[in-house]
């Protein structure tokens, strides 16, 4: 698979040219097909990009958002992904939104109307955009998951699953990895020393992949852009 590196030692400078980036991936999309659907991470990594994009003029409406995966709390919950991206974006367009989190008790219960309800989406997505953890996790496919095995079969065409990762305090629900990979573009942003040791090292390791993150960088589904700041 190749991999387009993007590294930057300015913050401002990355979020201008990833955000030039994905309007020009969004505006071909619609060209091609009258609409739109991009999934995006929550966390504190993208915040100031969806504030970015907020500010964009752009023909938001016909585009729709997903998020990669959710915490099963309520949608108003500080910890609500959800929360974040309407925060920070949704509430200043007229972009489209799917969410995971549903009025179930758990993410387990309510895993099944949400599949239901993300069958109806038009795959591939256009894009797909992942944050990374420290422990080399992205949407909510965290290393010691027991339901880690599950989700990253390609073979299960589940699109999401609930998943309860250790030593994190709330249930999740996640995308799958067939369901993460069936995208037109992923888009891995990454921010941090840190984080780019574990990036390297996951990509640098085709033979024993170890991080749920290197089953993005070595697949064959979808290309894959790196953006990388300090």
């Amino acid at each position: 698979m190749m991999i387009n590196e993007h590294l930057f030692n300015d913050s401002n400078e990355l979020q201008a040219t990833l955000t030039e980036h994905l309007l020009s991936i969004l505006s071909k999309a619609l060209v091609k097909k009258g609409q739109a659907v991009m999934a995006v991470p929550g966390g504190s990594t993208p915040v100031s990009l969806f504030q970015a994009l907020a500010k964009e003029n752009f023909d938001w409406k016909k585009v729709t958002f997903l998020l990669t995966d959710e915490r099963w709390v309520e949608n108003t919950h500080t910890d609500s992904n959800e929360n974040l991206l309407r925060t920070h974006f949704l509430n200043a367009s007229e972009a489209g939104f799917i969410p995971l989190k549903s009025k179930a008790d758990t993410a387990k219960e309510g895993q099944e109307a949400t599949e239901k309800k993300l069958q109806k989406i038009p795959l591939p997505t256009d894009i797909c955009l992942l944050g990374m953890g420290e422990d080399g996790h992205v949407a909510s496919l965290f290393p010691e998951a027991p339901e880690l095995k599950q989700a990253l079969d390609t073979s299960n065409k589940q699109r999401c699953i609930a998943v309860s990762p250790p030593n994190t305090p709330q249930e999740r629900l996640s995308l799958t990895l067939s369901a993460l990979l069936n995208t037109s573009q992923i888009i891995l942003l990454i921010k941090g020393d840190k984080k780019r040791k574990i990036y390297l090292e996951a990509k640098e390791a085709k033979d024993n992949i170890t991080f749920p993150v290197g089953h993005i960088l070595h697949q064959s589904h979808a290309p894959i852009d790196v953006y990388w700041t300090a």
